[in-house]
């Protein structure tokens, strides 16, 4: 009898412990799946934050109504007018005549300048006009004095306009130095006439004849300026002789004047100056073998 009381008394004592630590291992089990849940869930919920986070980035917040945020660089097309002042100095004539006259005159144009992207160059292209008129005395290299001619030019040129330049910021975005080369080709208007010239010792200047010996100047030789047309035989004839032929001229337009002509610019330097994003004006100068020159022009940059 002892022995089986004590056996029933063992066991009722063991089994609530027994029961415990089976509840416990139960329990530890469930928070250990728990555990593992929530750190998936954890992982997943980063995922998308992340990819929430990048949509912002790339797109803005659009319950926020936000725009996606600006790429940056710069519009790359630019229009407006531009003037031009030419000098061609009589010095830089002289090299290959004897008697030459300083011209200068007003240019006016309408140009485009295209920049592409990231890039530090410059594309300028137009249409334009510029005159070369003037009136003076011109005398080719070896002639005598007495062969002196009076011009009288209304010479001008349509034509088209193109530079390459490269851009340095002096300020970002708002100051540059661009330099480079151009080219102007076009069409040549006007005409050229061509008189005889006197000196006058009085003025100290040249002057136009208007016929022979009108004015009745001469040379320190005593040779006449304003000669008569001569015959083949050397007998003074009415009139002038053409533009193609030896003699006097009085009035006569020169036909040789070639129809097309090309002006380049070598080097071509400015300044830029955008005081704000939409507009840029430019001052540069130029040299072009025979001419200077120096320009001004404001252009207008849409947003395209």
């Amino acid at each position: 009898m002892a022995l089986w009381r004590c056996t029933v008394l063992a066991l009722a004592l063991a089994w609530p412990g027994t029961a415990l630590a089976q509840d416990d291992e139960f329990a530890d089990d469930e928070e250990a799946a728990a555990d593992e849940l929530d750190d998936e869930e954890l992982d997943e919920g980063d995922e998308e934050a992340g990819d929430d986070a990048d949509d912002f980035g790339d797109e803005g917040d659009p319950e926020l109504g936000e725009d996606p945020p600006d790429a940056g660089g710069t519009d790359p097309w630019a229009f407006g007018p531009y003037f031009r002042f030419v000098w061609v100095p009589s010095f830089m004539l002289e090299i290959f005549t004897d008697e030459a006259p300083t011209v200068s005159n007003a240019g006016y144009g309408l140009a485009a300048t295209y920049r592409p992207a990231d890039s530090s160059m410059l594309f300028e292209m137009g249409i334009g006009f510029q005159g070369y008129s003037f009136e003076d005395a011109f005398r080719a290299t070896g002639d005598p004095e007495q062969d002196t001619e009076w011009l009288e030019s209304d010479l001008g040129m349509i034509h088209l306009t193109g530079s390459m330049l490269w851009r340095a910021d002096l300020v970002e975005d708002t100051l540059g130095l661009e330099y480079g080369i151009g080219l102007d080709f076009g069409i040549v208007t006007g005409t050229l006439v061509r008189s005889e010239a006197a000196f006058s010792r009085s003025d100290n200047a040249w002057e136009k004849c208007d016929a022979p010996n009108v004015p009745n100047f001469a040379t320190l030789q005593g040779v006449p300026y304003c000669e008569p047309n001569l015959s083949s035989l050397g007998q003074p004839v009415a009139g002038s002789a053409a533009y193609d032929e030896m003699g006097a001229h009085y009035d006569v337009e020169e036909e040789r004047v070639p129809p097309v002509a090309l002006t380049p610019m070598l080097p071509r330097v400015g300044i830029a100056y955008s005081p704000i994003k939409e507009l840029v004006g430019k001052l540069d100068v130029a040299y072009g073998i025979f001419q200077f020159s120096i320009g001004l022009s404001i252009a207008y940059v849409p947003d395209l």
